[in-house]
């Protein structure tokens, strides 16, 4: 049997928290062994801003149009009139 759509959605959405902490377990890694070989105190923490709004930017855009997750906001207030 093939699965249905909302199986498909959920399997996708619990790989997005999955993938973003991956990536800021990562980033960490990348800190902490640059913190160690190449400068001592690391990662500035501009870059590291930087990238963590980067990472959470496309996980935004991932969960706004790859997975079609909108926010239902505006129709519930439509809705009630």
């Amino acid at each position: 049997m093939g699965l249905s759509a909302q199986d498909s959605l959920i399997g996708k959405s619990i790989l997005v928290p999955m993938g973003v902490m991956v990536a800021f377990g990562v980033l960490g890694a990348v800190d902490d062994l640059m913190g160690v070989k190449v400068i001592t105190s690391g990662l500035s923490a501009r870059y590291k801003l930087l990238w963590q709004v980067l990472f959470a930017t496309v996980t935004a855009l991932f969960l706004h149009y790859a997975l079609d997750l909108r926010s239902n906001r505006h129709s519930r207030h439509c809705s009630k009139n």
